[in-house]
């Protein structure tokens, strides 16, 4: 087990799950988003799951083909419990590291990107959801805003404007859609997310 992957690990074992600062009952915003923009209802990724459930709704929303990603054991497994015996795939992997084995209709990531501060793991990403998405797809992306937090859980983290989503995936697709959310954790604190839709290039 990586010390990353120890690091979030303790968060889910050591705390209950709803009293997390990333903790909400429902990604009401992403959910959203999802609904407006997704180009199908079949396949989607949800990286960085963080014991949502967003899968749960999704599938209920009728959603075939739903993944799930987290470096977290625990936290997949809550995520797993809240979707039932729906089929939803469990993905446990370290997303600076991972390789996809089939694409998706849309990529969903709410408040794992901005964790990754090394250049070179910035890029990874970025081309891993042109890699991944298939043309036409949609990749929805929640991140801290330049007046959000500069760590959370005890890490940097990376503070990202709508220019700078724009040059990291220009090679994804154009930016769609951009606003802005403040995320109130369980204990009171509001943090300021942007969110950003960027569509795949048909090519």
């Amino acid at each position: 087990m990586s010390d990353l992957s120890q690091h979030w690990t303790a968060r889910y074992v050591d705390n209950n799950h709803t009293t997390l600062s990333w903790w909400t009952p429902h990604l009401q915003t992403s959910f959203r988003l999802l609904l407006a923009y997704a180009p199908s209802r079949h396949s989607l990724l949800d990286v960085g799951a963080g014991a949502s459930t967003l899968a749960a709704d999704a599938v209920a929303a009728g959603w075939t083909d739903v993944t799930i990603l987290d470096i977290a054991r625990p936290a997949l497994e809550i995520a797993r419990d809240a979707v039932g015996d729906a089929p939803v795939k469990l993905i446990e992997a370290d997303i600076r590291t991972w390789e996809p084995e089939h694409h998706f209709d849309t990529w969903h990531d709410r408040a794992t990107f901005h964790f990754l501060t090394d250049d070179h793991d910035v890029a990874r990403y970025a081309s891993l959801v042109r890699h991944a998405l298939t043309p036409g797809g949609l990749f929805i992306l929640g991140t801290f805003a330049p007046d959000g937090p500069q760590t959370c859980s005890g890490l940097p983290v990376r503070r990202w404007r709508p220019d700078d989503v724009n040059e990291t995936f220009a090679d994804v697709g154009p930016l769609v859609h951009h606003e802005t959310e403040d995320h109130i954790t369980p204990s009171g604190v509001v943090q300021s997310f942007n969110w950003f839709v960027i569509r795949r290039d048909q090519a």
